[in-house]
């Protein structure tokens, strides 16, 4: 690759485009943001849980066609209503009014309620009667429904609480709604709960996800934007302490994002959980393009080298190693797209494009303005005024000179400790995992876990073997009861529906509503009956337990949330028991979004383990090219490498889980750690051409790079950091162990990797 870029140089038009035509560039650089700025306007938030499912595992065809079948456990909505007493009157009342008025919405298909559930009871002469379990007309009515209240012969005895207090309306809303029509059904029922007068309410359900999601998605990303904003312009005070020092990062920023948003915008992608904190990492990671640039500027100007040939040696020299660092970043970012989960592939993809961007827009932006303009003053002493930098390299020298033995001894008992601690990381995901410990969504979902066993979804379906009806013996019914029984004993699940729902809700209709009648039919012609008056009765509700045809079935209901590790242990044990019982006329199969999420988050290991090995082979090929040496590539490898096994082995000691958000960790932060280690390598190649001497080459090379690896750092750090704020925990650790991971970056980069090319790198040819 270097001797490609020699020859690129030498035709490269570049260089010379910006020394002949410097303001007409900027001018198209500056008329390109702007018209892309524009069309940014029209991006839009979304949250959309299903996009976070592995579209190449098996088991997502079987959860399209099982979506075909009976719908989306996830358009649900529950709505809370609690009381201060037990089974008190007005608040049935109050419940059934709300009851009815969100019966009249368009948006809501099927809604629940234990305040107007009636069971249908086959009387003598009249057919069909609609008994209701609560009579609401007078309260001596009511207190009589309250003594002949019997919760084990009632299928949806789940929607009120134990203690009575508590009445939940389980709805099932339209799907694909917009965000207006969401945002319209929510307001609506918060209106109409005021306007009632019930006092304590919780809602959870899908338009409350993405309410809380799509709004909190905007004001973090303005948030992280803002901080990193201050961040970013109080170093380059502290580092610059002048107008255009501060000013030309910033530009170059704005531009590289405007561009990037507006490619965004034309792909028709809206923003989600994970691209909102795209902003932030361009804003962490572009300005050290521009610092870089203007440190070797300030180098040569300083040299009292004329402007024109510093800004052709800072093109040359710095800009070679910009263009090679942007590309180690951006394919680290690229690799993100071997995770099967479409958000993290879109983040990855355009992360890498903004980087690439911002490569593009620094070498035009900085060397344009440095030309056109008189704006240097202010930079040229910028080195005097961080002194304290100097005394770390003179430390840093120190160490490389004489400290190669130590060196060696901490590496051997860092790769042990830290393996041994990595060892220990979980695999793991909470299907509330985003939500902030003090939001109101998490109350919510906090509330319904206590109440009515959870918010998660659960999922089996359920199939005649040989294409028979469920419905067809009573043999299958029993199966069915058994597998019923099993849910119950492993997952715990509250408001289980089932295709025996059906069934025994029908027996005991035929049999005048009578309780002992909930049960299984108990001969063939009691079951004949059952299915005829399914078939003439069926309606909704029944469709979403059994399929018209009848060979497939749906168990669903709602589960705690006990993570992705601890249900994918009940899964194999309640897979395992159902293998050993030999079924001979049912086949079940786990599926649902949940189940979705928990494998794709399992499956994460070995999808990070191809990203992690391209990224290795990049930077190894990347140093080889530059120097011919596999030894040199494998060092280098080493020291980029051994920071990421420090992460890991800190989020194993801190009980950190690995899961969709945190895995990127890795990636990202090698694409950019490689980045000091490539300037440092870049200046050492020039070095060498200076002296036959390796040890004055490695030390003018940490002299020459030294200050700008160290303050590039502090910014992305800080940078990142400032991703700690933000109210989603996957964004928050993010932040950190990627601001970890480039600061053991920094230290390797210093100390190790001269020492390491000093001790073990012998250049068969120095020239």
């Amino acid at each position: 690759m270097s001797v490609f870029l020699v020859r690129y140089r030498k035709r490269f038009t570049l260089y010379k485009l910006v020394l002949k035509y410097p303001k007409l560039l900027l001018l198209a650089l500056m008329g390109l943001a702007l018209a892309m700025g524009w069309l940014s306007t029209s991006i839009r938030f979304q949250y959309d849980i299903e996009s976070f499912f592995s579209k190449t595992d098996d088991s997502y065809q079987d959860y399209l066609r099982h979506l075909e079948l009976f719908g989306s456990e996830f358009d649900f909505l529950l709505v809370a209503a609690t009381s201060q007493s037990e089974f008190e009157y007005h608040h049935f009342q109050n419940v059934e009014k709300l009851r009815q008025s969100l019966d009249s919405c368009s948006e809501i298909t099927s809604l629940l309620s234990i305040t107007n559930y009636k069971e249908q009871v086959k009387a003598p002469v009249v057919g069909k009667v609609d008994v209701p379990i609560f009579r609401l007309e007078t309260e001596l009515e009511f207190r009589k429904s309250v003594e002949n209240f019997s919760r084990e012969s009632l299928p949806i005895s789940d929607l009120i609480s134990k203690d009575g207090k508590t009445l939940l309306l389980a709805a099932a809303v339209k799907q694909g709604m917009s965000k207006e029509e969401n945002n319209r059904l929510l307001d609506f029922i918060e209106r109409t709960i005021m306007d009632i007068g019930i006092g304590h309410f919780e809602i959870a359900g899908r338009i409350q996800t993405q309410r809380f999601y799509t709004e909190k998605m905007s004001s973090d990303m303005v948030l992280l934007v803002i901080l990193a904003l201050v961040l970013v312009v109080g170093f380059l005070l502290v580092l610059y302490r002048s107008l255009i020092g501060v000013a030309l990062p910033l530009i170059a920023l704005l531009f590289t994002i405007l561009i990037t948003f507006g490619i965004i915008a034309l792909t028709g992608t809206k923003l989600d959980l994970i691209l909102v904190t795209l902003p932030t990492f361009l804003f962490v990671i572009g300005v050290s393009n521009v610092v870089h640039l203007l440190g070797k500027y300030n180098k040569l100007r300083s040299n009292n080298i004329p402007k024109i040939e510093a800004v052709e040696q800072m093109l040359k020299r710095t800009g070679s190693a910009t263009i090679l660092t942007c590309l180690t970043t951006a394919f680290g970012f690229f690799a993100l797209m071997l995770l099967d989960v479409k958000p993290v592939q879109r983040f990855g993809l355009f992360c890498g494009v903004g980087v690439l961007i911002s490569c593009l827009v620094s070498l035009i932006l900085v060397p344009s303005v440095l030309l056109i303009t008189n704006a240097e003053s202010g930079l040229l002493h910028a080195k005097h005024r961080v002194k304290w930098s100097n005394s770390v390299l003179v430390y840093v020298a120190h160490v490389i000179d004489g400290k190669w033995k130590t060196i060696r001894l901490m590496l051997v008992v860092g790769v042990v400790t830290f393996a041994l601690a990595a060892n220990k990381m979980n695999i793991n995901n909470f299907f509330l995992d985003e939500l902030p410990q003090d939001s109101d969504l998490r109350q919510s979902a906090d509330f319904f876990e206590r109440q009515f066993g959870g918010i998660r979804p659960f999922e089996l379906q359920c199939r005649g073997k040989d294409g028979q009806s469920l419905l067809g013996s009573i043999s299958r019914l029993k199966d069915i009861e058994r597998i019923e029984n099993k849910i119950l004993e492993v997952y715990r699940v509250g408001l289980l529906a089932t295709p025996l729902t059906v069934v025994k809700s029908t027996n005991k209709f035929l049999h005048g509503g009578k309780p002992e009648h909930y049960r299984i039919p108990e001969s063939d012609s009691e079951l004949a009956n059952i299915s005829r008056s399914i078939a003439k009765f069926g309606g909704r509700r029944i469709e979403r337990l059994i399929s018209t045809s009848g060979v497939y079935g749906r168990f669903t209901g709602k589960t705690e949330d006990l993570g992705s590790k601890s249900f994918m242990e009940l899964n194999t044990m309640f897979m395992n028991w159902y293998d050993e019982q030999n079924f001979k006329h049912i086949d079940v199969k786990l599926t649902g979004g949940a189940f979705l999420m928990d494998k794709t988050n399992m499956s994460l290991s070995s999808s990070l383990m191809k990203g992690l090995i391209l990224t290795f082979l990049l930077m190894w090929s990347v140093v080889w090219l530059m120097f011919r040496s596999t030894k040199l590539a494998l060092l280098a490898l080493i020291c980029n490498v051994f920071p990421l096994l420090m992460v890991a082995g800190l989020m194993g000691l801190f009980a950190v889980d690995l899961k969709i958000g945190t895995s990127m960790i890795f990636m990202i932060a090698f694409g950019i750690g490689v980045d000091d280690s490539i300037h440092l390598l870049a200046d050492f190649r020039a070095e060498l051409k200076n002296t036959q001497s390796i040890g004055e080459a490695v030390k003018r090379s940490v002299h020459n790079t030294g200050s700008a690896l160290i303050f590039t750092t502090i910014i992305l750090c800080a940078g990142f950091l400032s991703l700690g704020l933000s109210g989603f925990s996957s964004t928050s650790f993010l932040g950190l162990l990627v601001s970890l991971t480039l600061l053991f970056a920094l230290c390797f980069d210093l100390l190790v990797l001269p020492a390491m090319i000093l001790k073990l790198w012998k250049p068969k040819n120095l020239n």
